[in-house]
């Protein structure tokens, strides 16, 4: 779900009806013994139309009652934000480019991977201060 949710990112996702949930929501599901987070691109009867942000084509239809919750917040270094139903700008640019070239989306995973280790560092440097 690059670049809306990163590796390392914890979600608060709730419990939600079909009818509580539209276009643009990020929904948590199980398909196939896995759990995924994709964007609803469309909604028709008792499905859904889901896809990653940063992937080319739509999932499957999946039927409601597959659907676990709607992701309420994300958690991000720290910092807590409600996902956006739309990428604008330049979250939707680094979208596309992570969508159509591998190399831009391998190097952004490799920077987030160096985020976490820094956090992670900060992290155990203050417990060791206390």
């Amino acid at each position: 779900m690059l670049p809306s949710i990163w590796p390392g990112d914890v979600l608060l996702v709730r419990r939600a009806a079909p009818a509580d949930m539209e276009p643009g929501d990020l929904v948590l599901y199980a398909r196939e013994g896995d759990f995924l987070v994709h964007r609803i691109v469309k909604k028709g009867g008792d499905t859904f139309t889901t896809r990653g942000d940063s992937l080319r084509v739509n999932d499957e239809p999946l039927p409601f009652s597959q659907v676990l919750g709607k992701v309420a917040m994300i958690e991000r270094s720290g910092a807590q934000f409600a996902p956006k139903e739309k990428l604008k700008g330049p979250a939707r640019f680094l979208s596309l480019l992570m969508r159509y070239c591998a190399p831009v989306k391998a190097f952004a995973l490799r920077l987030n991977s160096l985020r976490l280790k820094l956090n992670r560092a900060r992290g155990d440097r203050e417990t060791l201060a206390a």
